[in-house]
């Protein structure tokens, strides 16, 4: 029976993002948040105010700044922790020179929805505002890739991309003095003005802070695209070393990704050996689906010789760590766990105790030691396990 879980598409060649055209140049999200929005105000018959759209088209480049400086915030912090060029501290500091326009920007795009929602159905107000989103998410992608070229981010890549964030001159307020951004000056002027709206209101004080704003829950943008770019071009050491290169900075979905590609292979012997490594690792960052896809190789006796009470311990286990957490984890570990002890002499009501949790982490840890290129984490620490009287 395969693994279900939350995984990246591991298949090379099968797309993770959209095929279509985006813009790589920064020049160009502009012209393209306008267009999106002239284009959906057009096809739902609202009025189109010139103001507003200067407003708007300011604020989505604004906007796709800051999810570049989110991204670039995850994905070089461990190159540059420490150094001048230190990626929190970069975004930090452009934060709190642009906040104010930050705050004008989300509201433009708050008032957006609310015009939306206001005069639409439902669906059609969430589709327009997913369409707005997405125009962002697009141009936030053609700037990366015109940063990284569609490879893994390097330190000397990091530099060069955090270098403009660096001075004033890169600020909303400054950027059409930079050769190239003329045609862009009017932008901190239309944000300026539109922060002195009567009905500007900033958001909540939690939505304005630093880590809110510029929000590393973004995700590896830059990573994902690298890895893409290599199954578009079939090259599988590529996809890997991606996928490693997020799990070893505790990306849970690239840990398990690894897991099922590995499971799923039959490239070497120690394909399956491998799987426990990655499952295991993913089980020691946190995630039910670890544990349960371990209970799911000892079940069927892959890499391992089948052993049914480690498995439903494994399910048992899955399941305490998913309650409340993650309903379709839940539901796998509840399934794989119903299945296998209508067969089993174990009652229903297990509860697996944090001694029986550890023991199972040393015996999956044993199955996977030993491979030179998988550096294994510590213990899991499983909140699910039920604690024994001292």
């Amino acid at each position: 029976m395969p693994i279900k879980t939350a995984t990246y598409i591991w298949t090379v060649g099968t797309p993770v993002f959209s095929k279509r055209p985006v813009s790589k140049k920064l020049s160009r999200l502009a012209s393209t948040f306008l267009f999106a929005w002239l284009t959906i105000q057009s096809c739902q018959g609202q009025a189109i105010n010139k103001e507003m759209e200067k407003r708007e088209a300011a604020a989505g480049f604004m906007l796709t700044i800051a999810m570049e400086l989110s991204v670039l915030r995850l994905e070089c912090h461990q190159w540059l922790a420490g150094s001048s060029d230190d990626a929190d501290d970069v975004a930090h500091k452009w934060w709190l020179r642009n906040r104010d326009d930050l705050d004008t920007a989300n509201w433009i795009v708050r008032e957006v929805a609310g015009r939306f929602q206001a005069t639409l159905p439902n669906n059609l107000a969430t589709l327009a505002v997913a369409q707005l989103m997405q125009t962002m998410a697009k141009g936030n992608l053609g700037n990366l890739r015109g940063i990284f070229k569609r490879q893994l981010p390097t330190p000397d890549t990091c530099r060069r991309a955090l270098q403009p964030y660096k001075t004033p001159q890169f600020d909303i307020r400054n950027i059409g003095n930079i050769k190239g951004f003329e045609q862009f000056s009017e932008f901190g002027q239309n944000l300026a003005s539109a922060g002195k709206d009567p009905d500007f209101q900033p958001a909540e004080e939690k939505f304005r802070t630093f880590d809110a704003q510029l929000s590393t829950a973004i995700g590896p943008v830059a990573s994902l695209d690298a890895i893409e770019f290599a199954k578009e071009n079939h090259d599988t050491a590529a996809v890997i070393s991606g996928l490693k290169s997020l799990a070893l900075r505790g990306d849970i979905k690239a840990a398990l990704t690894l897991g099922t590609g590995y499971l799923n292979s039959t490239a070497t012997s120690s394909d399956k050996q491998r799987a426990v490594a990655w499952f295991y690792n993913a089980w020691s960052m946190g995630s039910s689906d670890g544990i349960n896809s371990l209970g799911v190789m000892a079940r069927d006796g892959l890499g391992m010789p089948p052993d049914p009470e480690l498995a439903i311990s494994a399910f048992a286990l899955a399941k305490q760590m998913a309650v409340n957490k993650d309903t379709a984890a839940l539901q796998r570990a509840t399934t794989n766990y119903s299945r296998l002890s209508q067969q089993a002499s174990t009652k229903d009501s297990i509860a697996v105790s944090c001694s029986k949790s550890v023991a199972m982490a040393r015996m999956f840890r044993d199955r996977a030691a030993g491979l030179p290129d998988i550096e294994l984490l510590d213990f899991p620490q499983s909140p699910g396990c039920i604690a024994e009287p001292l």
